[in-house]
């Protein structure tokens, strides 16, 4: 018997345990499939009215939600446990979100509040005032130094995150709702959701109107000054 052929004989039941063993795999994935055999989905429990706005941290390892029980929950988005819950005062949680560092936590409300909390205790920072009706939307800026809000009363006002002074608002002429706020990736630019099915991006240093974009269908109209 020669040697190549005395090493195939050797190999040849390694060979078979390897393909055996990729098969089960392959059975075991498909029957998982089959099965639909994944991980089941967190329900989080524990406010008294309707939840109207959800953030996660940004290194993934918490989530806040707002609600209109006047409560902010921080929980914990592996175990799902609820981590603390920060008491507004604000008549109903609208829109909330984490800093970039993910050591703060703004807040708006139906109180015409943006709210600033520390993340990880009860502590309210700051509160900003300035709006004429009802907050909508909250953003930091990509650097977490400003903040953007959205208002019923047509406004968008930039604050400055560590301070609260108001740094400037931005108004359109069209004169609806703001309903939605973000800042660029850069910080540039914010852009703006309406009342009435518009879009809009601004020079979030000037105040500049850039563009506005249409194409949205028929609003639901003052959907933000329904609430009671």
């Amino acid at each position: 018997m020669n040697d190549h052929y005395r090493g195939a004989l050797l190999l040849a039941p390694i060979v078979a345990l390897v393909y055996l063993l990729q098969a089960r795999v392959v059975e075991r994935a498909r029957a998982d499939e089959k099965k639909g055999d994944h991980p089941s989905p967190l329900t989080l429990r524990g406010h008294e009215r309707r939840v109207s706005s959800v953030a996660f941290s940004p290194d993934g390892k918490r989530t806040v939600s707002g609600s209109e029980d006047d409560t902010l929950k921080v929980w914990d988005a592996i175990t799902g446990t609820e981590l603390r819950t920060l008491r507004v005062g604000g008549k109903g949680v609208t829109s909330a979100a984490f800093s970039p560092d993910g050591k703060r936590i703004v807040s708006g409300s139906w109180d015409k509040t943006v709210k600033v909390w520390d993340a990880d205790t009860d502590k309210e920072l700051l509160t900003l005032r300035g709006h004429k009706e009802n907050v909508t939307s909250v953003a930091f800026s990509p650097d977490g130094q400003r903040i953007a809000s959205g208002s019923g009363d047509d406004a968008l006002k930039v604050w400055d995150a560590l301070t609260g002074k108001e740094l400037r608002t931005l108004e359109s002429a069209n004169e609806y709702d703001v309903t939605s706020v973000a800042f660029s990736p850069d910080g540039k630019q914010i852009v703006s959701g309406d009342g009435e099915s518009g879009v809009t991006v601004w020079d979030a240093q000037s105040g500049e109107e850039l563009l506005t974009l249409e194409g949205h269908d028929a609003p639901r109209r003052d959907r933000w000054k329904q609430h009671s």
